[in-house]
């Protein structure tokens, strides 16, 4: 028997459209599409994020150290690194549709490795899984998402992009503390059905890009940056390698900074430490309208060097309501710097470098803070907590710098 999958696929394609006239009569399928990317997006980074605050769990039971923890974070950046290399221009081949199921699969991956986990290599395995997901997202999801923006906004899609990546941050770290009584299994589960759910959703929406040869081509490295927006690279790197490193520390060090530092062993802390750096940066997102965009840069850059600076001495006097209200406002003032900055580069390409453009801005993202914490994984086990936290900020302070020399229009 000759099994037809692209005949199945459509045949599958069909039978939702046709149990689903009422939904497609009530909403243009381009407004379902953008609805199912904002989805997507939410939950495929909420699977990647539910494994963080269970990591002293995961530190005790599988042995893992300190410099170790760091590893965990360099495989999932790994992972996203590889995605938007190689698989950045996918989307504009096989069309956005398929390779954001592709995103879910692969999401889905991930979770069912961290069901059936046993050792600290299973454990990086899973994480690079999810960071491959990330990847994905982070180029065709995105593109989806601005493909299918209402009005072309790039506004609301530079807050679209970068705030649904957050609130998936949060709400994956806060489930996962709050359901960590029941089975391991079973949060993995649910995030699983979200994701198979989030499918069907997809399938839905309007598909804004043609298949088109050259599919096999296009996946190879390749970085895109267009000559009319070359002048933003060095402003726009130092910013995303300066917000997303902090962000990798807080991913990898979120337990240890409540168990180390403030002496508390809950996931519940844990969860709301990651989060107090993720969440808030939607209000970041949104306060870009209010302020030019080159000024945005510069103004939340210089903000989140001297709250670094303030949670570096929260640290010092073991000030957790502190650290945690420093941390919130850090978050804000990233989520001005990363949001202004995407605004800044959406606003000046066409629609066809779209997903290109982004996997760069991804892969900067993701890349930078890889090899940083590469170094510390490997230094880590030399230094305290505090002394690590010094380094940061140091590092953000550094590409403050560099924001204020080279940001423009």
């Amino acid at each position: 028997m000759k099994i037809d999958f692209v005949e199945d696929y459509n045949r599958f394609i069909n039978v939702i459209y046709r149990n689903n006239q009422i939904i497609n009569y009530m909403f243009s399928r381009k407004q379902i599409g953008f609805v199912a990317s904002i989805v997507v997006m939410i939950v495929v980074y909420a699977a990647s994020s539910a494994p963080i605050p269970l990591y002293s769990n995961y530190q005790s039971i599988l042995a893992i150290t300190k410099a170790s923890l760091s590893l965990t974070a360099v495989t999932y950046f790994l992972g996203t690194v590889i995605s938007l290399l190689f698989f950045g221009r996918l989307s504009n081949y096989i069309g956005r549709r398929k390779t954001i199921i592709i995103t879910i699969i692969t999401s889905i991956g991930g979770c069912l490795s961290f069901i059936f986990i046993n050792s600290f290599e299973i454990f990086l395995a899973a994480r690079l899984i999810q960071g491959l997901s990330c990847g994905l997202a982070s180029s065709c999801v995105a593109a989806y998402m601005v493909d299918t923006t209402p009005n072309d906004s790039s506004t609301l899609s530079a807050i679209a992009t970068s705030g649904c990546t957050m609130i998936g941050l949060t709400l994956g770290s806060f489930s996962s503390a709050l359901l960590m009584n029941l089975n391991l299994t079973t949060i993995f589960l649910l995030i699983i059905i979200l994701l198979v759910a989030s499918a069907v959703l997809i399938i839905c929406g309007e598909e804004t890009v043609p298949t088109q040869p050259g599919a096999l081509s296009s996946i190879r490295p390749y970085i895109e940056f267009p000559s009319q927006i070359r002048y933003l690279l060095i402003p726009a790197s130092a910013i995303f390698i300066g917000t997303w490193a902090v962000g990798g520390f807080y991913q990898a060090f979120s337990s240890t900074i409540a168990l180390d530092q403030f002496g508390v062993k809950n996931a519940v802390l844990a969860a709301a430490i990651f989060s107090s750096l993720m969440a808030p940066q939607i209000f970041g997102n949104t306060l870009i309208r209010y302020i030019t965009k080159v000024r945005a840069q510069k103004v939340g850059m210089i903000l989140f060097s001297i709250s670094m600076i303030l949670i570096v001495l929260s640290f010092q006097y073991k000030l957790v309501i502190l650290f945690l209200i420093l941390s919130i406002l850090a978050a804000i003032f990233i989520g001005i710097s990363f949001a202004s900055t995407m605004e800044i580069i959406l606003s000046k390409i066409k629609p066809d470098e779209r997903a290109g453009v982004l996997s760069t801005i991804y892969l900067i993202s993701y890349g930078g803070p890889a090899i940083i914490n590469l170094v510390v994984g490997q230094i880590g086990n030399s230094f305290t907590l505090i002394q690590i936290t010094i380094g940061y900020t140091i590092f953000v302070i550094f590409t403050t710098i560099i924001t204020l020399i080279f940001a423009k229009e």
